[in-house]
């Protein structure tokens, strides 16, 4: 018994018996042997139907395939006309992308649609104002439906890269937000408070003890300051400092500092860095 998806009295029963003739016609199944296959590839109702039938009265297999269709045939799928193609239009913010894959499931289910009838269709639908329109109404000579096709296929691969990099841009772009948004607030906020004095209003900030004063405490490094600082640079946010000052005859020359690009100092002992 070849195999086939069986048949529950849903969807349409022309697809089920094409199939199964199909099957049967490569295998050269006996007529006899179709009829006797036949129950095994029904389900739910379609089955309880068969069971029903009195018995002797099949003569073919022709004649139960005529009785199936006629029991189940208000189920099966109505072809729609051109006036039903002509009906979808491209939406607003729909891609073009997503339009052709809507207007190819829709076109299934047309009945026998000429290729001029699908491309008079496509010329209607497609909104004017998409680049494929545009460039396609700068051509005087008539455009075939696999031509068609073929620019739009180069349209929606355009769309894909141009939406491809947006979205890689707008996740670089809340990946950087979330950073910023989770870095901690300043140590010790100043409070600020406007006094007048001298006709003036001044700002006044709450005393500290000089005692308290210290260097802010970070987590050591375990990489050199210069391998740090070369991937810093690479951030395209990175701004190179204004030269030293000073006199550069008073700096020694063996010490290179990558920082300031200039003799004096290693870049390992800066303290603009740490």
């Amino acid at each position: 018994m070849p195999r086939v998806n069986t048949y529950d009295g849903i969807g349409d029963p022309t697809h089920h018996m094409e199939s199964l003739h199909a099957h049967f016609t490569l295998h050269g199944t006996p007529d006899e042997i179709s009829c006797r296959a036949f129950p095994l590839t029904l389900a739910g109702v379609a089955k309880d139907w068969f069971g029903r039938l009195l018995a002797n009265s099949i003569d073919d297999f022709k004649t139960l395939g005529r009785l199936f269709l006629s029991q189940f045939l208000a189920t099966r799928k109505r072809k729609k006309n051109l006036t039903y193609l002509l009906s979808l239009v491209q939406g607003k913010e729909e891609s073009l992308k997503e339009f052709m894959l809507r207007f190819n499931q829709e076109k299934l289910i047309i009945e026998n649609p000429s290729e001029q009838t699908v491309l008079d269709a496509l010329m209607h639908m497609v909104r004017a104002e998409r680049p494929l329109m545009a460039e396609l109404s700068k051509s005087s000579k008539l455009v075939t439906l696999s031509q068609f096709m073929k620019k739009a296929d180069e349209y929606i691969n355009q769309e894909e890269t141009v939406k491809a990099l947006m979205k890689s841009q707008r996740e670089e772009i809340e990946a950087k937000s979330s950073i910023v948004k989770a870095a901690p607030a300043s140590v010790g906020k100043k409070k600020e408070k406007n006094v007048k004095k001298s006709g003036k209003m001044v700002q006044s900030y709450p005393r500290m003890d000089p005692r308290k004063l210290q260097s802010p405490k970070f987590t050591p490094l375990n990489t050199s300051m210069t391998e740090v600082f070369m991937e810093i640079r690479r951030d395209p946010a990175f701004k190179w400092p204004s030269k030293l000052k000073g006199d550069p005859k008073r700096r020694d020359p063996q010490k290179y500092y990558e920082y300031y690009r200039d003799h004096g100092h290693l870049t390992e002992e800066c303290i603009t860095l740490r």
